[in-house]
Protein backbone atom coordinates (compact mmCIF):
# COMPACT_ATOMS: atom_id res chain seq x y z
CA UNK A 1 0.00 0.00 0.00
CA UNK A 2 2.50 2.25 0.71
CA UNK A 3 4.47 1.68 -2.73
CA UNK A 4 0.77 2.64 -4.57
CA UNK A 5 0.29 5.78 -2.56
CA UNK A 6 4.09 7.02 -3.23
CA UNK A 7 2.78 6.24 -7.01
CA UNK A 8 -0.28 8.51 -6.05
CA UNK A 9 1.67 11.08 -4.65
CA UNK A 10 4.27 11.33 -7.80
CA UNK A 11 0.67 11.64 -9.92
CA UNK A 12 0.10 14.83 -7.87
CA UNK A 13 -2.31 13.42 -6.15
CA UNK A 14 -0.67 14.38 -2.43
CA UNK A 15 -3.71 16.12 -0.94
CA UNK A 16 -5.84 13.30 -1.50
CA UNK A 17 -3.07 10.88 0.25
CA UNK A 18 -2.67 13.30 3.04
CA UNK A 19 -5.92 13.59 4.03
CA UNK A 20 -6.09 9.71 4.06
CA UNK A 21 -3.08 9.56 6.29
CA UNK A 22 -4.75 12.01 8.66
CA UNK A 23 -7.72 10.09 8.87
CA UNK A 24 -5.52 6.84 9.51
CA UNK A 25 -3.29 8.42 12.18
CA UNK A 26 -6.20 10.10 14.21
CA UNK A 27 -8.23 6.39 14.48
CA UNK A 28 -5.04 5.24 15.41
CA UNK A 29 -3.57 7.56 18.22
CA UNK A 30 -0.48 7.85 16.33
CA UNK A 31 0.04 11.14 17.79
CA UNK A 32 3.52 12.22 16.20
CA UNK A 33 2.39 10.63 13.02
CA UNK A 34 -0.81 12.69 13.23
CA UNK A 35 0.79 16.11 14.52
CA UNK A 36 3.11 15.62 11.84
CA UNK A 37 0.74 15.39 8.87
CA UNK A 38 -1.52 18.62 10.62
CA UNK A 39 1.67 20.45 10.16
CA UNK A 40 2.12 19.38 6.48
CA UNK A 41 -1.85 20.13 5.86
CA UNK A 42 -1.29 23.61 7.32
CA UNK A 43 1.92 23.99 5.18
CA UNK A 44 -0.43 22.86 1.86
CA UNK A 45 -3.14 25.19 2.69
CA UNK A 46 -0.44 27.70 3.07
CA UNK A 47 1.62 27.35 -0.11
CA UNK A 48 -2.29 27.38 -2.08
CA UNK A 49 -3.13 30.38 -0.91
CA UNK A 50 0.48 31.77 -2.26
CA UNK A 51 0.30 30.21 -5.61
CA UNK A 52 -3.26 31.32 -6.39
CA UNK A 53 -2.19 35.01 -4.95
CA UNK A 54 0.57 34.83 -7.90
CA UNK A 55 3.71 34.97 -5.25
CA UNK A 56 5.87 32.31 -6.60
CA UNK A 57 7.49 32.17 -9.98
CA UNK A 58 6.03 28.46 -11.85
CA UNK A 59 9.93 27.55 -11.11
CA UNK A 60 9.23 28.45 -7.55
CA UNK A 61 6.04 26.52 -7.52
CA UNK A 62 7.34 23.42 -8.90
CA UNK A 63 10.32 23.76 -6.30
CA UNK A 64 8.32 24.21 -3.14
CA UNK A 65 5.31 21.49 -4.59
CA UNK A 66 8.74 18.94 -4.78
CA UNK A 67 9.49 19.90 -0.76
CA UNK A 68 6.17 19.27 0.34
CA UNK A 69 5.95 15.48 -1.68
CA UNK A 70 9.22 14.60 -0.20
CA UNK A 71 8.08 15.86 3.06
CA UNK A 72 4.66 14.03 3.14
CA UNK A 73 6.68 10.70 1.64
CA UNK A 74 9.18 11.02 4.53
CA UNK A 75 6.23 10.50 6.83
CA UNK A 76 4.83 7.95 4.87
CA UNK A 77 7.57 5.98 5.39
CA UNK A 78 7.05 6.71 8.91
CA UNK A 79 3.91 5.89 9.72
CA UNK A 80 2.52 2.04 10.77
CA UNK A 81 -0.31 -0.26 9.88
CA UNK A 82 -0.65 1.99 6.14
CA UNK A 83 -1.70 -1.44 4.73
CA UNK A 84 -4.91 -1.00 7.12
CA UNK A 85 -6.20 2.05 4.71
CA UNK A 86 -9.04 1.63 2.65
CA UNK A 87 -8.33 3.66 -0.29
CA UNK A 88 -11.32 4.50 -2.59
CA UNK A 89 -9.93 3.38 -5.99
CA UNK A 90 -13.19 4.19 -8.37
CA UNK A 91 -14.87 6.93 -9.45
CA UNK A 92 -17.86 8.09 -7.27
CA UNK A 93 -21.31 6.82 -8.99
CA UNK A 94 -23.38 8.80 -11.06
CA UNK A 95 -19.75 11.51 -11.90
CA UNK A 96 -19.85 10.13 -15.31
CA UNK A 97 -23.37 10.56 -15.93
CA UNK A 98 -22.94 14.48 -13.86
CA UNK A 99 -20.81 15.77 -16.80
CA UNK A 100 -22.64 14.07 -19.39
CA UNK A 101 -25.76 16.31 -18.50
CA UNK A 102 -23.78 19.52 -18.08
CA UNK A 103 -22.19 18.92 -21.79
CA UNK A 104 -25.83 18.73 -22.35
CA UNK A 105 -26.96 22.20 -20.51
CA UNK A 106 -24.56 24.14 -21.61
CA UNK A 107 -25.84 24.32 -24.88
CA UNK A 108 -29.34 24.20 -24.30
CA UNK A 109 -28.61 27.36 -21.89
CA UNK A 110 -27.36 29.38 -24.72
CA UNK A 111 -29.82 28.29 -26.77
CA UNK A 112 -32.37 29.57 -24.51
CA UNK A 113 -30.67 32.89 -24.25
CA UNK A 114 -30.92 33.20 -27.97
CA UNK A 115 -34.63 32.69 -27.96
CA UNK A 116 -35.51 35.55 -25.15
CA UNK A 117 -33.09 38.00 -27.02
CA UNK A 118 -34.45 37.15 -30.31
CA UNK A 119 -38.26 38.27 -28.29
CA UNK A 120 -37.00 41.25 -26.79
CA UNK A 121 -35.38 42.60 -30.16
CA UNK A 122 -38.65 42.32 -31.57
CA UNK A 123 -40.61 44.24 -28.49
CA UNK A 124 -38.41 46.84 -28.79
CA UNK A 125 -38.96 47.31 -33.03
CA UNK A 126 -42.22 47.61 -32.09
CA UNK A 127 -42.11 50.60 -29.88
CA UNK A 128 -43.06 54.32 -31.06
CA UNK A 129 -40.07 56.06 -32.58
CA UNK A 130 -40.40 59.17 -31.37
CA UNK A 131 -38.00 58.82 -28.16
CA UNK A 132 -35.67 61.68 -28.97
CA UNK A 133 -37.44 65.19 -27.61
CA UNK A 134 -35.91 67.83 -26.26
CA UNK A 135 -36.62 68.03 -22.47
CA UNK A 136 -34.73 71.01 -20.75
CA UNK A 137 -33.27 70.72 -17.93
CA UNK A 138 -34.84 72.64 -15.15
CA UNK A 139 -33.29 75.76 -13.60
CA UNK A 140 -31.57 76.35 -10.07
CA UNK A 141 -34.62 78.29 -8.83
CA UNK A 142 -32.33 78.60 -5.49
CA UNK A 143 -30.10 81.81 -6.51
CA UNK A 144 -32.30 83.28 -8.59
CA UNK A 145 -30.22 83.33 -11.74
CA UNK A 146 -30.55 81.38 -14.88
CA UNK A 147 -27.92 78.64 -14.09
CA UNK A 148 -29.34 74.93 -14.86
CA UNK A 149 -28.84 72.29 -12.63
CA UNK A 150 -25.78 69.90 -14.22
CA UNK A 151 -27.82 66.40 -15.19
CA UNK A 152 -26.38 63.42 -13.62
CA UNK A 153 -23.93 61.87 -15.62
CA UNK A 154 -24.51 58.28 -16.67
CA UNK A 155 -22.22 55.34 -16.09
CA UNK A 156 -20.30 55.52 -18.68
CA UNK A 157 -19.64 59.18 -18.77
CA UNK A 158 -18.74 59.05 -14.95
CA UNK A 159 -16.40 56.03 -15.72
CA UNK A 160 -14.58 58.06 -18.38
CA UNK A 161 -14.16 60.94 -16.00
CA UNK A 162 -12.60 58.85 -13.26
CA UNK A 163 -9.54 58.24 -15.89
CA UNK A 164 -8.70 61.67 -15.63
CA UNK A 165 -5.83 63.27 -13.59
CA UNK A 166 -6.41 64.51 -10.12
CA UNK A 167 -5.64 68.12 -10.85
CA UNK A 168 -4.71 70.78 -8.18
CA UNK A 169 -4.46 74.41 -9.43
CA UNK A 170 -2.15 75.65 -11.90
CA UNK A 171 -0.35 72.09 -11.97
CA UNK A 172 -1.94 68.53 -12.98
CA UNK A 173 -0.12 65.52 -11.41
CA UNK A 174 -1.49 61.97 -10.75
CA UNK A 175 -2.17 60.84 -7.72
CA UNK A 176 1.33 60.08 -6.25
CA UNK A 177 0.76 57.41 -2.63
CA UNK A 178 3.23 58.54 -0.07
CA UNK A 179 5.84 55.62 0.27
CA UNK A 180 5.47 53.47 3.40
CA UNK A 181 7.22 54.07 6.54
CA UNK A 182 9.11 51.18 7.28
CA UNK A 183 9.85 50.01 10.81
CA UNK A 184 14.31 50.62 11.08
CA UNK A 185 14.60 51.84 14.60
CA UNK A 186 16.46 48.16 15.52
CA UNK A 187 18.26 47.76 18.55
CA UNK A 188 21.65 46.07 17.62
CA UNK A 189 24.41 44.49 18.63
CA UNK A 190 27.45 44.35 16.28
CA UNK A 191 29.86 41.18 16.55
CA UNK A 192 33.24 40.77 14.96
CA UNK A 193 33.71 36.48 15.18
CA UNK A 194 37.27 35.38 15.69
CA UNK A 195 37.02 32.54 13.80
CA UNK A 196 37.22 32.75 10.26
CA UNK A 197 33.94 30.60 9.32
CA UNK A 198 31.96 33.52 10.47
CA UNK A 199 31.91 37.05 8.68
CA UNK A 200 31.48 40.32 11.01
CA UNK A 201 27.59 40.96 11.33
CA UNK A 202 25.14 42.50 13.76
CA UNK A 203 21.89 41.03 15.71
CA UNK A 204 19.46 42.33 17.11
CA UNK A 205 19.70 43.00 21.05
CA UNK A 206 15.72 42.05 21.56
CA UNK A 207 13.65 39.63 20.37
CA UNK A 208 10.85 40.69 17.16
CA UNK A 209 8.04 42.46 18.94
CA UNK A 210 4.30 42.23 18.67
CA UNK A 211 4.50 46.40 18.16
CA UNK A 212 7.85 45.88 15.25
CA UNK A 213 5.42 43.09 13.31
CA UNK A 214 2.50 45.32 13.76
CA UNK A 215 4.25 48.37 12.11
CA UNK A 216 5.51 45.79 9.20
CA UNK A 217 2.10 45.07 8.69
CA UNK A 218 0.62 48.49 8.47
CA UNK A 219 2.95 49.47 5.93
CA UNK A 220 3.08 46.49 3.88
CA UNK A 221 0.58 43.92 2.42
CA UNK A 222 1.69 41.53 5.24
CA UNK A 223 -1.14 40.05 7.38
CA UNK A 224 -1.07 40.47 10.94
CA UNK A 225 -2.76 37.21 12.45
CA UNK A 226 -5.09 39.23 14.85
CA UNK A 227 -7.16 35.87 16.07
CA UNK A 228 -3.78 34.30 17.30
CA UNK A 229 -2.13 37.72 18.96
CA UNK A 230 -3.25 40.34 21.06
CA UNK A 231 -1.46 43.25 20.20
CA UNK A 232 -2.37 45.02 24.07
CA UNK A 233 1.05 44.44 25.13
CA UNK A 234 3.20 45.43 22.06
CA UNK A 235 6.24 44.35 24.18
CA UNK A 236 6.24 41.22 24.36
CA UNK A 237 7.78 38.65 21.71
CA UNK A 238 6.10 38.13 18.05
CA UNK A 239 4.40 34.67 17.63
CA UNK A 240 2.33 32.97 15.39
CA UNK A 241 4.60 33.34 12.65
CA UNK A 242 6.31 31.08 9.98
CA UNK A 243 9.63 30.77 8.82
CA UNK A 244 8.46 32.45 6.11
CA UNK A 245 6.54 35.39 7.48
CA UNK A 246 10.10 36.17 9.98
CA UNK A 247 12.06 35.97 6.76
CA UNK A 248 9.63 38.68 5.16
CA UNK A 249 9.83 40.85 7.78
CA UNK A 250 13.80 40.47 8.25
CA UNK A 251 13.61 41.22 4.71
CA UNK A 252 11.81 44.43 4.97
CA UNK A 253 13.86 46.24 7.11
CA UNK A 254 17.19 45.31 5.33
CA UNK A 255 18.25 42.29 7.53
CA UNK A 256 17.62 38.35 7.42
CA UNK A 257 17.18 35.24 9.91
CA UNK A 258 20.56 34.52 11.80
CA UNK A 259 22.66 31.12 10.82
CA UNK A 260 22.82 28.40 13.48
CA UNK A 261 26.05 29.26 13.44
CA UNK A 262 25.91 32.85 14.05
CA UNK A 263 22.92 32.54 16.33
CA UNK A 264 25.30 30.38 18.51
CA UNK A 265 28.44 32.59 18.14
CA UNK A 266 26.03 35.57 19.34
CA UNK A 267 24.63 33.35 22.21
CA UNK A 268 27.94 31.93 23.39
CA UNK A 269 30.16 35.22 22.85
CA UNK A 270 32.30 32.79 20.78
CA UNK A 271 33.03 30.61 24.08
CA UNK A 272 31.94 27.50 26.12
CA UNK A 273 31.81 29.53 29.33
CA UNK A 274 28.14 28.97 30.04
CA UNK A 275 25.88 26.11 29.62
CA UNK A 276 22.84 28.84 28.75
CA UNK A 277 23.60 32.01 26.87
CA UNK A 278 25.22 34.19 29.78
CA UNK A 279 24.71 31.88 32.79
CA UNK A 280 25.36 28.41 34.10
CA UNK A 281 21.70 28.72 35.33
CA UNK A 282 18.38 28.93 33.14
CA UNK A 283 16.15 30.68 35.95
CA UNK A 284 18.51 33.77 35.71
CA UNK A 285 18.33 34.07 31.92
CA UNK A 286 15.81 32.71 30.45
CA UNK A 287 11.84 32.27 30.80
CA UNK A 288 10.65 28.79 30.32
CA UNK A 289 8.61 25.58 31.65
CA UNK A 290 5.47 26.66 30.81
CA UNK A 291 5.31 28.12 34.40
CA UNK A 292 4.66 31.96 32.90
CA UNK A 293 1.87 30.84 31.35
CA UNK A 294 2.72 32.70 28.32
CA UNK A 295 5.78 34.84 26.79
CA UNK A 296 7.22 37.73 28.53
CA UNK A 297 8.27 41.48 27.84
CA UNK A 298 11.80 41.25 26.22
CA UNK A 299 14.55 42.53 27.89
CA UNK A 300 13.54 41.57 31.74
CA UNK A 301 16.04 38.18 32.41
CA UNK A 302 19.54 39.25 32.30
CA UNK A 303 21.66 39.79 29.28
CA UNK A 304 24.14 37.97 28.12
CA UNK A 305 27.98 39.01 28.06
CA UNK A 306 27.18 40.75 24.60
CA UNK A 307 24.44 42.34 26.15
CA UNK A 308 21.81 40.51 24.14
CA UNK A 309 18.73 39.53 26.12
CA UNK A 310 16.51 36.19 26.02
CA UNK A 311 18.45 33.83 23.54
CA UNK A 312 17.52 31.58 25.75
CA UNK A 313 13.66 30.51 26.84
CA UNK A 314 10.55 33.59 26.11
CA UNK A 315 10.52 32.09 22.54
CA UNK A 316 12.15 29.72 20.44
CA UNK A 317 13.80 31.74 17.18
CA UNK A 318 14.14 30.86 13.70
CA UNK A 319 17.30 30.38 12.27
CA UNK A 320 17.97 30.51 8.08
CA UNK A 321 19.66 27.10 7.91
CA UNK A 322 17.44 23.95 6.75
CA UNK A 323 17.24 20.39 8.07
CA UNK A 324 19.23 18.60 5.57
CA UNK A 325 17.80 14.90 7.13
CA UNK A 326 14.41 16.61 6.34
CA UNK A 327 13.70 18.23 3.26
CA UNK A 328 11.32 21.29 4.19
CA UNK A 329 12.35 21.34 7.89
CA UNK A 330 14.57 24.49 9.41
CA UNK A 331 16.31 24.83 12.58
CA UNK A 332 15.08 26.94 15.61
CA UNK A 333 16.83 27.78 18.37
CA UNK A 334 17.26 28.84 22.27
CA UNK A 335 13.68 26.85 22.97
CA UNK A 336 11.13 28.97 24.53
CA UNK A 337 8.36 29.51 27.60
CA UNK A 338 7.09 25.77 27.18
CA UNK A 339 10.57 24.19 27.17
CA UNK A 340 12.61 22.22 29.43
CA UNK A 341 15.94 23.68 30.43
CA UNK A 342 17.61 21.14 28.31
CA UNK A 343 15.96 22.93 24.96
CA UNK A 344 17.65 25.92 26.19
CA UNK A 345 21.20 24.73 26.26
CA UNK A 346 23.44 26.98 23.64
CA UNK A 347 24.39 23.72 21.62
CA UNK A 348 20.22 22.49 21.55
CA UNK A 349 17.85 22.86 18.78
CA UNK A 350 14.40 21.90 17.61
CA UNK A 351 13.12 21.68 13.95
CA UNK A 352 10.09 22.59 11.94
CA UNK A 353 8.19 22.68 8.63
CA UNK A 354 9.05 26.11 7.87
CA UNK A 355 4.97 27.10 7.60
CA UNK A 356 4.50 26.03 11.08
CA UNK A 357 3.61 28.66 13.52
CA UNK A 358 2.09 28.43 17.22
CA UNK A 359 2.66 31.05 20.50
CA UNK A 360 6.34 29.38 21.53
CA UNK A 361 8.09 30.42 18.33
CA UNK A 362 9.20 33.89 17.31
CA UNK A 363 12.39 35.37 16.18
CA UNK A 364 15.30 37.76 16.32
CA UNK A 365 17.03 39.56 12.93
CA UNK A 366 20.65 39.81 11.68
CA UNK A 367 22.24 42.31 9.66
CA UNK A 368 25.40 41.96 7.64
Amino acid sequence: MKEKLKKLIEKGKAKQVLQLLLDHTKQKSDDKGYNDLIILSNQFQEFSTNKNLGIYSSEEARRQTAILHRSLLSILDEIENVDQIDFPEKPEPGLKNNRRLISWLIPLSVLGLLIVGAIFAYQFSQQPANLTEKVEPPKDSTNGSDSVVAPIQTKGSQAKKLEKPITGGATSKKFQPEAPVRPTSINKIHIRPTIDSISSFSIAKYETTIGEYLLFCQTSSHTFPYEKVDTTNKNLPMTYVSRQDAQAYCVYIGGRLPTVAEWEYAASNGTANFTFSGSDSASEVAWFGAQTGGPQVVGKKKPNELGIYDMCGNVKEWCSDPYPEKPGYYIAKGGGWKSYSKELEIRSETIHLKGFKNDNLGFRVVFD
